[in-house]
């Protein structure tokens, strides 16, 4: 029973600590996006309390009196119990950008846009990490664009179609169940940078991040898992997808 416990603790960080990645970037006004971040991230808060109350009734109250602080940190206003806020009714869209006017200074709306590119970026990489750490293939393709560029090790681009890369997912999870429970076993977190990719025929942007070099479940084996990983998500139509992984 003990066991039992301690998995569904673990199945609870498995498939809620994943839904978002909080670092946050500050917007002068409250827009859409950020009432999904902000929704999010008590989702986020109420898994780590929901998790620190399975720790103490385990017997590990140290555990779980840490994991329940932790949710007061994340969402601050957070109440156990209480109802979190409400989730915007579509995904947000970045507009696509507006070529400026020489004699019209537009510097302060270019950063709002690409903070608020960034966010988006943010929830579609812990989309995509959700996908991994729940097993779940629907998740994956949903990140996905129709191709994906892949440049692993030996520094050779290949270029898989959205089922080609599904199907190679699906084949690896099958072979090395997930032994990850949280985002933190997989990444350096503190090191995620996004930055926004100039000259391109569409918005576009690099997340790079520095994997753990303790990381398990087989990824240690995987072509483009390496110590330094570059995401390069684009916008495709209305929606934001992953389009390439490099490493370095």
């Amino acid at each position: 029973m003990k066991q039992n416990m301690h998995q569904s603790a673990k199945l609870l960080l498995r498939g809620i600590l994943a839904v978002l990645l909080f670092l946050p970037v500050t917007l002068g006004a409250q827009t859409v996006i950020d009432n999904l971040m902000a929704a999010r991230q008590w989702d986020l808060a109420d898994a780590y309390y929901k998790a620190g109350q399975r720790f103490a009734k385990l017997g590990d109250q140290n555990r779980g009196d840490a994991f329940m602080a932790e949710a007061k940190k994340i969402y601050p206003g957070y109440k156990p119990g209480s109802a979190g806020p409400s989730l915007p009714a579509a995904a947000p869209v970045l507009p696509p950008p507006v070529a400026p006017l020489k004699s019209v200074p537009v510097l302060s709306s270019v950063v709002d846009q690409n903070l608020q590119g960034e966010k988006i970026v943010r929830i579609q990489f812990s989309r995509l990490l959700s996908g991994y750490l729940g097993s779940d293939p629907s998740v994956l393709t949903s990140v996905l664009a129709d191709q994906v560029i892949m440049t692993g090790k030996g520094g050779q681009p290949m270029t898989l179609t959205q089922a080609q890369a599904v199907a190679q997912a699906q084949d690896f999870l099958q072979k090395n169940p997930v032994q990850a429970a949280s985002p933190d076993d997989l990444f350096k977190m503190g090191t995620l940078q996004i930055t926004a990719v100039p000259n391109t025929v569409g918005p576009s942007y690099l997340l790079s991040i520095q994997t753990n070099p303790t990381v398990s479940g087989g990824l240690s084996t995987v072509p483009f898992w390496a110590p330094s990983q570059t995401y390069l998500f684009t916008r495709v139509g209305d929606v934001w997808k992953l389009a390439g992984v490099s490493v370095l």
